[in-house]
C-alpha cells in the first residue's frame, strides 16, 4: 500500500514553471511538483546572458485563479527587487485545461529565450487524453523551478464508516463495482489516483467525472458518490464539520505526514490528548468522521477553533447577508414588511390611546373624591339569579328622605357630609342675543364640596338656601362667558337668569360660580356647551311637582381614616337589611370610588386588549407574507445553497441563514411599526385631550413578538433550504 502513496504523489503537482527547449535537468527544491525551464542550448543558459526585450510569462488559465495569482506575485517580487532589466508581461491563454497555453509556448519554437509558462497537474494529465499536441518531457520543455507542492486527501462519505484505505479495499473486494469514485474530468489526477489504486489493490472502483470541483463536493455530500480526492485546504471545513471522512493523504513522507500502516485505523483520541502523538498536522480520520467521541470533543464550543467561534462568525455573516439581500430588493422587502409594520403600529397606537383614555377616566372619577361612596338602588335578582329588567321602578322603590336621615344618624361617626341629587332637565337661558344651555340638577347642601367641584365666586349651597327652597343657582364659568360675555364670575353674582324648562319658565338668582374643569377624554364625551346648573333640591322638587318624593341614590363623603370599602359594604347591608328586606325587585348597591375606578380601568383595559387582538391579526397576515417571500428567496437562491453546501456548509448553517434573514425582515418591520405606532398613538391621545406615550413594556413586547414571527414563519422556508440536495441544487436553473 505504501507504493500507492509514492505513485499518487506524482499526480499532486500543482504549479511549475516551464520554457521552450529541452534536455535540461530541472533545478528542484523539494519534491518534483513544480518547475520552470528554458530553451535547449540557448544563450539563456550562459551565466552572462541578459534579456534585451520584454519576456512573456504565459498563464495557461484564466485571470483570478490560483495559477494567475501565483504568477503575478512572482512578477511583483522580481520587479520590486529589480531582478530583471526588462518587463515581464503576464499573458493569460486559457482553454483545454491548460493545453492552449502550453501549445502557445511550444509554438514559439525551440531555443526561444523570451517566453516561459506556469503549469499545473494538467500539464501531465492532459496528454493522456490524446488531444494534446505535445508530450510533457524535456524534449519539448526546459523545467526551470518547482514552486508549489499540494498534498491531497482521499475523502469518503461518513455514512460508509471508512476510516482508512484498507476499509475501502476490503469493501470494494466484497462488493465489486459498487463503490463510486468522483473526480474532475476524465484524465485528471483524481482519475489517475483511482486507477492506480484499482491496479495496485486489485479492486474495481467506478469513476464518475464531473465538470468542476463544486459539483464534485456536492456529489460527495449528497451521497451520489462514495469517494473523491480533495486538496487539504478544500477538505478542511468538511473535516471539521464531520461531513467528510479523510481516510488517506497523498503527500511527501516525512515528519508532517508520516506513513501509517493500512490497518492502523484512527489514532485513539485518548492517546493524542495524553501527548503520545504530537503530529498535529496529520489529519486523523477522527477529524471528519470515524471516531465520533473525539470529533465531538473538538466540536465543543469551549474547544479552541470549535463550534462556538464559528457560530459567532456565522451569525454576523448571516446578518450581513440578510441586510445585503434587503438592499438588493428594497421594494420587495418593504412590501413584505408592510403587514408587520401595520400590525405592530396598530397594536401600539391602540394600546397608547386606550391607556390615555383609561388614565383620563380614572382621573375624572378620582376627582370625585377618594373617600366618596355612591349609594343607589338597583334591580334585585331572584333566588335563581334572574333579574326582571322589564319592570319599572315605583315610588315605593325609591330611597326616601326619611331613610337617608335614619342612615345618617346610624353612621354619624363615619359620615362627614352627604349629598342628594334630583334631576330636573335641560334648560335654556337667554340674555338678549346671548344664549346658554345647562342641565338643571337639584342638590342638597354642600353637594359641590362633596363632589370636589371648586367654587370660584360666591358660595356652595347652604342649609338655609336648601331648607328654604329658595330659587338660587350655582352656574359654571363657561355658562357666564356665554350668557354674560365680558364680565367676571364675581360680577355675575346676584344677577337673575331666566331658564326655560319643559315644566315652564323659572327665574333664579346667581349665588355662586364654579370652575368647569372637566378636560381630556371626559371633556370630549360631555361636550363644551352644556354644563350643570345646581339649584336647591327643594326647588327641584317644586319644579318637578315631586315634593317629598324619593331618590335614586345619593353620595356620601366619609371622614378621614375611614375604610371606604368596608364602609360601603356596611352601608349596603344596612339599607338592604332595614329598608329593602321585603322588596322582591329592588335592592341598594353601594360602591366606594376606588372600586369604581378599578372597575372602569379593568373594563377599558379589556376593551383595549380586545381591539389590540383584532389588530394583531394583521401580524398573522404579515407573517404569512414573510413566509411566502422567504420561499421565493429559497427558490431564487437554490444554486447559492448548493454551492454553500458543496463548500462544507451544514444543514444547520443553511437553516440559520434563512431564519436570521426572516428575523431581520420582521425586526426592521417591527421597528418601523413601533415608530409609526408611537406617532399615531401620540396624535390620537392628544386628539382626545389626554396626551400619552406608549410604555416601554408594550414596545419590547411588540419587537419581541415581531422577531418571534420571523422565527415561526421563517422556519419552514429555512428548513426546506437546509434539506436541499446539494448536487440537485447546483444543477437547478
Amino acid at each position: 500500500m505504501k507504493r500507492f502513496f509514492s505513485l499518487a504523489l506524482a499526480a499532486a503537482l500543482t504549479l511549475s514553471l516551464a520554457a521552450c527547449g529541452g534536455n535540461k535537468t530541472p533545478t528542484t527544491s523539494g519534491a518534483a511538483s513544480s518547475g520552470t525551464s528554458s530553451s535547449a542550448g540557448s544563450s539563456s543558459q550562459s551565466a552572462g546572458w541578459v534579456p534585451t526585450k520584454d519576456v512573456e510569462f504565459v498563464i495557461p488559465f484564466g485571470a483570478g485563479g490560483g495559477n494567475d495569482v501565483m504568477v503575478r506575485k512572482i512578477i511583483e517580487i522580481i520587479e520590486t527587487n529589480k531582478l530583471c532589466p526588462v518587463n515581464i508581461v503576464p499573458v493569460n491563454k486559457s482553454g483545454g485545461s491548460g493545453v492552449v497555453g502550453y501549445t502557445y509556448l511550444t509554438s514559439k519554437g525551440a531555443g526561444y529565450e523570451y517566453a516561459l509558462a506556469s503549469t499545473s497537474a494538467s500539464f501531465y494529465t492532459q496528454p493522456l487524453t490524446g488531444n494534446s499536441p505535445f508530450t510533457p518531457d524535456e524534449t519539448n520543455f526546459s523545467f526551470v523551478a518547482h514552486m508549489v507542492k499540494d498534498p491531497v486527501a482521499i475523502v469518503a462519505n461518513p455514512a460508509l464508516s471508512f476510516t482508512n484505505i484498507q476499509d475501502v479495499v476490503d469493501y470494494a473486494k466484497a462488493n465489486p463495482g459498487k463503490l463510486k469514485w468522483g473526480g474532475v474530468g476524465n484524465a485528471s489526477d483524481d482519475a489517475i489516483i483511482m486507477y492506480m489504486l484499482n491496479d495496485i489493490a486489485g479492486i474495481d472502483l467506478t469513476y464518475v467525472p464531473y465538470d468542476d470541483s463544486g459539483l464534485l463536493q456536492a456529489a460527495v455530500l449528497g451521497g451520489h458518490i462514495d469517494l473523491s480526492v480533495n486538496s487539504l485546504a478544500e477538505a478542511q471545513e468538511h473535516m471539521e464539520a464531520g461531513t467528510m471522512t479523510v481516510i488517506a493523504v497523498c503527500a511527501d513522507r516525512g515528519a508532517r505526514f508520516p506513513d501509517r500502516a493500512a490497518g492502523d485505523g484512527p489514532l485513539p483520541p485518548a492517546a493524542r490528548r495524553a501527548g503520545q502523538d504530537d503530529r498535529a498536522d496529520y489529519p486523523q480520520p477522527g477529524a471528519g468522521g470515524g471516531n465520533r467521541a473525539d470529533r465531538d470533543h473538538r466540536r465543543r464550543p469551549d474547544h479552541p477553533g470549535g463550534e462556538g467561534r464559528r457560530s459567532k462568525v456565522s451569525l454576523l455573516e448571516n446578518i450581513r447577508l440578510a441586510v445585503n439581500g434587503l438592499r438588493a430588493n428594497k421594494m420587495r422587502a418593504m412590501l413584505t414588511m408592510l403587514g408587520i409594520i401595520i400590525g405592530i403600529a396598530s397594536v401600539i397606537a391602540i394600546v397608547t390611546v386606550g391607556n390615555a383614555m383609561t388614565r383620563s377616566v380614572s382621573s375624572l372619577l378620582a376627582d370625585l373624591g377618594a373617600n366618596s361612596i355612591q349609594i343607589r338602588i338597583t334591580d334585585k335578582p331572584d333566588e335563581n339569579g334572574n333579574t326582571n329588567w322589564s319592570r319599572e321602578w315605583e315610588d315605593s322603590d325609591m330611597i326616601t328622605g326619611e331613610m337617608i336621615e335614619v342612615y345618617q344618624e346610624a353612621f354619624a361617626d363615619k359620615i362627614k357630609t352627604l349629598a342628594v341629587t334630583k334631576s330636573v332637565g335641560t334648560g335654556q337661558a337667554i340674555n338678549g342675543r346671548n344664549e346658554a344651555s345647562g342641565y338643571v340638577v337639584g342638590v342638597s347642601a354642600n353637594a359641590l364640596g362633596i363632589q370636589n367641584i371648586p367654587v370660584i365666586a360666591g358660595h356652595d349651597l347652604n342649609s338655609r338656601e336648601v331648607g328654604g327652597e329658595k330659587f338660587v343657582a350655582i352656574i359654571s364659568d363657561r355658562f357666564v362667558e356665554k350668557l354674560f360675555p365680558g364680565i367676571t364670575p364675581q360680577q355675575a353674582l346676584g344677577r337673575e337668569i331666566k331658564i326655560q324648562l319643559n315644566q315652564g319658565d323659572y327665574t333664579f338668582t346667581v349665588s355662586g360660580v364654579y370652575r368647569y374643569e372637566v378636560t381630556g377624554f371626559a371633556a370630549n364625551m360631555t361636550g363644551d356647551t352644556t354644563t350643570n346648573i345646581f339649584i336647591p333640591i327643594g326647588a327641584a322638587e317644586q319644579i318637578n311637582d315631586d315634593v317629598g318624593g324619593g331618590h335614586y341614590g345619593f353620595q356620601v363623603r366619609a371622614n378621614d381614616g375611614v375604610d371606604t370599602k368596608a364602609f360601603a359594604q356596611a352601608s349596603e347591608d344596612y339599607f338592604n337589611r332595614r329598608f329593602y328586606r321585603d322588596n322582591d325587585y329592588v335592592m341598594v348597591w353601594a360602591e366606594n370610588m376606588d372600586s369604581m375606578v378599578g372597575s372602569m380601568t379593568g373594563m377599558m383595559s379589556t376593551m383595549s386588549l380586545a381591539i389590540s387582538v383584532i389588530a394583531a391579526i394583521s401580524l398573522l397576515v404579515g407573517g404569512i407574507g414573510v413566509m411566502n417571500i422567504m420561499l421565493v428567496s429559497v427558490t431564487e437562491r437554490t444554486r447559492e445553497i448548493g454551492t454553500r453546501k458543496a463548500l462544507g456548509a451544514r444543514n444547520s448553517a443553511i437553516r440559520a441563514q434563512f431564519i436570521v434573514e426572516s428575523m431581520i425582515i420582521c425586526l426592521i418591520g417591527g421597528s418601523i411599526g413601533v415608530a409609526l405606532g408611537t406617532a399615531l398613538g401620540r396624535v390620537g391621545s392628544v386628539a382626545i385631550g389626554a396626551p400619552g406615550w406608549p410604555g416601554l413594556g408594550i414596545v419590547l413586547i411588540a419587537v419581541s413578538f415581531s422577531m418571534a414571527i420571523g422565527v415561526f414563519f421563517g422556519f419552514y422556508p429555512a428548513n426546506k433550504a437546509a434539506k436541499l440536495d446539494p448536487i440537485e441544487a447546483l444543477r437547478y436553473e
